[in-house]
């Protein structure tokens, strides 16, 4: 079964601030990369990031993509845990570095939302 998940909600106290929390989960994240002409090969990088809503980057993967023999590849990339640092929005940033160039392209931002919500034991008082 396939789900998206644009949102987690977190029940437990707030992390103090500047720690970070480690969420116990696992999932997939994958993409469908295609030439951008038909007539032409593509080889390169990717990056995925995984950034802070002020845009810190917490975690990144590079991981190659060949294209000179297919029209189109999928990746995926297993992510078992994910580490954050408070409430709000995170972005999986996907970049491309062509080869033989030295520059990144952004070509896709993900948002992920992370609420914290507080255990009604921390709301006791």
């Amino acid at each position: 079964m396939i789900e998206a998940i644009e949102q987690i909600t977190i029940t437990e106290p707030s992390l103090p601030k500047g720690e970070e929390g480690r969420l116990p989960i696992s999932f997939d994240l994958v993409s469908l990369w295609s030439r951008e002409s038909n007539s032409q090969a593509s080889r390169g990088l990717i990056r995925l990031s995984f950034l802070s809503p002020d845009n810190v980057e917490i975690k990144s993967f590079d991981y190659h993509v060949d294209l000179s023999k297919n029209l189109r590849m999928h990746t995926t990339t297993r992510i078992y845990g994910l580490s954050f640092r408070g409430p709000g929005i995170y972005h999986f940033r996907v970049q491309l570095r062509e080869e033989n160039e030295t520059e990144w392209r952004d070509v896709a931002s993900i948002p992920l939302q992370i609420v914290l919500q507080p255990s009604e034991s921390s709301a006791i008082s």
